[in-house]
């Protein structure tokens, strides 16, 4: 009995004798394998490394800065809109140019290009539908050159037309832009655009009796700001003028 214990004890330190060599001897194989594999040549990657230090990097730095600028007018743009989200502006020619140059969403703008006062029905049939929590209204260039028109005829058919507003959006706030002026071009066109200052001057009164936010533009508007018709404005001047009436709803 003792004798068959001894003989498998002396086959199992056989085996692992066995297999400790072979272990051994592949290990042995493999340090051969790597001292006679070729060096790797690193001269082309630190030559690459090298002439990138020494690029110019100024072109790099303008790149970003112009998508800097980009990123930065995009996010301006959105912010715009955020802002207005829960508001309409309604308005002629002036008012479309918000969304013409995509600094308002389409939802945040009803306008007409010809609209007068006396017909704005449509208009409010349309704000009603949207249900904004505040209104921007700016109308009156249109109505400035109509044949007959006048300061106190215009500011009873602005209060009218604010009274349908106030119906048709109960909960909404209210504010009214002034005409904004034109150059010596347009009235020399149209003289009748002189009437601006007294037309203003009523709405501004009209906007006290009625305890309706009034927006004073006259100082925002600049001469390069206009297009070469003296009355409508280019695309650079729409941003000043939704931060002005951010700025007075305290959006």
């Amino acid at each position: 009995m003792k004798n068959k214990q001894k003989k498998k004890i002396r086959i199992l330190m056989i085996c692992v004798g066995a297999a400790a060599v072979i272990f051994v001897l592949f290990l042995i194989i493999q340090g051969v394998r790597h001292l006679a594999s070729p060096q790797v040549d690193t001269a082309e990657g630190l030559a690459y490394i090298r002439a990138a230090e020494e690029t110019d990097i100024s072109s790099v730095e303008a790149k970003i800065t112009q998508l800097e600028s980009q990123s930065g007018e995009a996010d301006g743009n959105r912010n715009i809109k955020e802002m207005f989200s829960t508001s309409v502006v309604m308005g002629d020619s002036i008012a479309a140019g918000l969304e013409a140059y995509n600094v308002l969403g389409q939802a945040s703008v009803i306008a007409d290009n010809s609209v007068i006062l006396s017909d704005t029905d449509g208009e409010v049939e349309r704000v009603e539908a949207l249900k904004p929590q505040m209104i921007f209204l700016t109308y009156g260039l249109n109505d400035v050159t109509r044949s007959g028109e006048d300061a106190e005829t215009f500011a009873s058919e602005y209060e009218t037309l604010i009274g349908k507003v106030r119906e048709a959006v109960p909960n909404a706030h209210i504010f009214v832009n002034s005409i904004f002026p034109v150059q010596e071009q347009a009235l020399a066109e149209q003289p009748q655009y002189e009437n601006i200052a007294a037309f203003n001057a009523a709405l501004e009164e009209l906007c006290g009796r009625l305890q309706v936010g009034y927006i004073d533009n006259t100082s925002i508007v600049q001469a390069e700001h206009y297009e070469d018709d003296g009355i409508h404005f280019r695309a650079e001047f729409y941003p000043v003028w939704v931060q002005r009436m951010a700025e007075v709803a305290a959006l």
